[in-house]
Parts: structure tokens; sequence; C-alpha cells
């Protein structure tokens, strides 16, 4: 493998970088707000969204922190750039 194939497989596999990173569960618990709420049809959410759709024991106690998960899934790929889910 050439550096060139190293680079698109690292790129392949960004998306799932939130399942390896450190605050993993607060990276799931997001997503998984994200998935609730397509199931009601409602795609796109804010960060306060976020913060009020997260079980109490995964919610940080800063709206920051949930604006700085959701910037991290964007650079991964995992959320587009208006923070709705990829897929």
């Amino acid at each position: 493998m050439n550096v060139s194939d190293q680079g698109s497989a690292r790129a392949a596999y960004s998306t799932f970088a939130h399942l390896t990173a450190p605050n993993v569960a607060l990276y799931r618990q997001t997503m998984r707000a994200f998935l609730l709420a397509k199931e009601r049809f409602a795609v796109h959410l804010r960060p306060e969204d976020v913060h009020a759709a997260l079980p109490p024991e995964h919610r940080p106690a800063e709206l920051e922190a949930v604006g700085k998960a959701l910037d991290s899934l964007v650079e991964w790929g995992t959320c587009g750039p208006n923070r709705t889910p990829r897929g």
C-alpha cells in the first residue's frame, strides 16, 4: 500500500473516528439524538436541541461541549456541515 492509498484508507475510516475517540459516549449519544430526531422527520438539530436530547448521564454541564462534539463529528465526516447525519 503506498502513501496515497494509506491516506484514502484513513479518509474512508474517518467517518467512524468518533468510535475510538475520547468521549466516545458523548459522540455515540449525540448520533443517537440525530437518529431519534430523524425518526420524527427532524433532521436539522442545533447544539441546544442535541444537549436537551442527551440522557442526563451523558449530558455535559456545558452546552459548549456539545458544540465541540458536533464540530468534531462534522470534521470526521459523520455529520454534514449543516450538522445533519450522513447516510
